[in-house]
């Protein structure tokens, strides 16, 4: 498969502690990365899954993220449960 037709692009590196705004985001998974152009909050949670099993994390953990993500109410907090899990770039759909 071509990667120019996948909807996400997903790194996987070590990064220190990213800044957003005053707030210190630490994320579960700092060494994966998500970069979504999507504004489908489904598409994120989707990202998100495939950058966590790219990186071969567990599926238990996998799960866990999902369950969190998808109870979610609205798009503004999924995208706040995927951040407490990944690194999300910063242009990530859902604004």
């Amino acid at each position: 498969m071509d990667e120019t037709f996948l909807p996400f692009r997903a790194s996987i590196y070590m990064r220190r502690n990213e800044y957003i705004g005053t707030m210190v985001v630490n994320p579960r998974y700092p060494e994966i990365c998500v970069e979504s152009h999507s504004h489908n909050p489904l598409a994120l949670v989707a990202a998100v899954r495939e950058a966590m099993r790219l990186a071969h994390i567990e599926t238990s953990e996998i799960s866990r993220f999902s369950d969190q993500a998808l109870t979610a109410p609205e798009p503004r907090r999924i995208r706040e449960v995927c951040r407490k899990w990944v690194i999300l770039d910063e242009n990530a759909g859902l604004d």
